[in-house]
């Protein structure tokens, strides 16, 4: 978190720096020269005491040049109808998807961040590619406009995209006539859409900060519509040893797409089958071992009654045969 809000801190600062302090007193402005302080960014630094200790001004004369420098970078007071004619001359770029062209209001908007979470394998980077095709696409697939694509995560697909751009492009002529003649004019159609996107891959934090101070003569440079990062999060959890996150997530990910889904799923129920079956086989031996031990039982006493019986007849007949003192 404190990477990213040092990203986004770079950035507003970026904006700040564009706002040079413009001062009606000549005598004012050359003080901030003096002391490096031409433009909006350094001078909200300060706070009215130290600006009247450092300068050696009154707090009075410090609050009106801190006053002056918020006012050169507040935004302009617009009314209700033009922001609404502003809105009705936008196109938001619809990303094809009804569902969610519905919930964004016919599209991503135009001039603005939009930002797009959820967990790992949900799509994210696949809709991101889908908004560079109709950004940078040839017509009438796309704007034929140049994107710069950020690329943390290393997962920047040419080959993905290029597919995209052929497929959507036959959808558009699907007639088979000419189809030698068609296919170079798709390629050549790709070609020039490949080379209309700009990427970026920074591997650390203070890389991409280093894109984004240079972001905006890039956007000028090539008339730059749409720009991609993917993703500002993926910087932070590396650098701040949260390596195994991305494991993790990958991961689920991995886990949540429908064909491993179904395979686990039978899975799980062979293994509940198999488990029932041994359970089952495991009861019935059980069962057998009881029952021959029982039957083993039984017979042993059976046996020792009869010689018992045995025995005492015997000795009655001895008894009767020669009679002698022990017997009765």
């Amino acid at each position: 978190m404190a990477i990213i809000a040092s990203i986004l801190g770079q950035i507003m600062c970026m904006v700040q720096k564009k706002h040079v302090v413009a001062l009606p007193d000549p005598h004012d402005q050359q003080l901030l020269r003096d002391y490096s302080l031409e433009n909006s960014a350094d001078l909200m630094m300060y706070t009215a005491l130290d600006l009247s200790e450092v300068m050696n001004i009154s707090m009075g004369h410090a609050q009106r040049l801190l006053t002056m420098a918020s006012a050169s970078i507040a935004p302009a007071y617009v009314t209700a109808a033009g922001l609404l004619q502003r809105s009705q001359a936008t196109v938001p770029l619809a990303t094809g998807l009804p569902d969610l062209d519905l919930a964004l209001r016919r599209g991503i908007p135009v001039g603005a961040i939009s930002e797009f979470v959820g967990p790992a394998g949900v799509g994210k980077s696949q809709l991101c590619l889908m908004l560079t095709l109709l950004v940078a696409g040839p017509a009438p697939v796309g704007r034929e406009a140049s994107v710069v694509f950020v690329d943390t995560e290393n997962k920047f697909s040419g080959v993905r995209l290029a597919e995209m751009a052929r497929e959507r492009l036959k959808q558009q002529h699907p007639s088979p006539a000419e189809e030698q003649q068609q296919q170079q004019h798709i390629e050549a159609a790709v070609s020039a859409m490949m080379g209309r996107i700009l990427l970026v891959k920074p591997s650390a934090g203070e890389e991409l900060i280093r894109a984004l101070h240079g972001l905006e003569a890039v956007v000028l440079a090539h008339g730059v519509k749409l720009v991609v990062v993917d993703s500002i999060a993926a910087l932070a959890r590396s650098e701040m040893g949260g390596g195994m996150v991305w494991e993790v997530e990958y991961l689920y990910g991995w886990l949540s797409s429908p064909m491993v889904s179904g395979c686990i799923t039978i899975s799980i129920i062979i293994i509940i089958i198999t488990t029932m079956i041994v359970i089952i086989i495991i009861i019935i031996i059980i069962i057998i071992i009881i029952i021959i031990v029982t039957a083993i039982i039984i017979s042993s006493s059976s046996s020792s009654s009869s010689s018992s019986s045995a025995s005492s007849l015997l000795t009655s007949y001895i008894c009767k045969s020669s009679p002698c003192l022990q017997c009765p």
